[in-house]
């Protein structure tokens, strides 16, 4: 019995040290790729939602946040699952198309002779 009471009292404290090393926040940094700067933040691992900033460029429209360089896969809350201390995430743009109209003024034609 008091080898059981032995055991079960080390696997508790086992436990309970890892659950106060384990982390309660993330650490996220951003890449702007071209945009304006914006601070990193810390997301708590329990969160329901999440706010990220937004970044601006001259001549583009923000497209969102990506997990990944090559811009393939958008960040979700669910991604904070995965992660260990950091997570970089890079700013994807879609350049915007400035279309101009070319307009000229046709003469009106002269008067008819009768």
């Amino acid at each position: 019995m008091r080898k059981l009471v032995l055991i079960l009292a080390f696997l508790f404290l086992t436990i309970g040290i890892a659950s106060c090393g384990s982390q309660t926040v993330i650490d996220v940094t951003f890449e702007e790729n071209g945009g304006a700067e914006v601070e990193d933040i810390q997301i708590s691992l329990t969160s329901t939602t999440v706010d990220l900033p937004t970044s601006s460029r001259d001549g583009y429209t923000f497209d969102g946040w990506y997990l990944d360089e090559g811009l393939t896969q958008p960040f979700t809350l669910a991604a904070l699952l995965t992660q260990n201390g950091v997570l970089v995430l890079y700013a994807k743009w879609i350049e915007e198309i400035i279309q101009t109209k070319k307009v000229t003024h046709l003469a009106v034609g002269t008067a008819m002779q009768h």
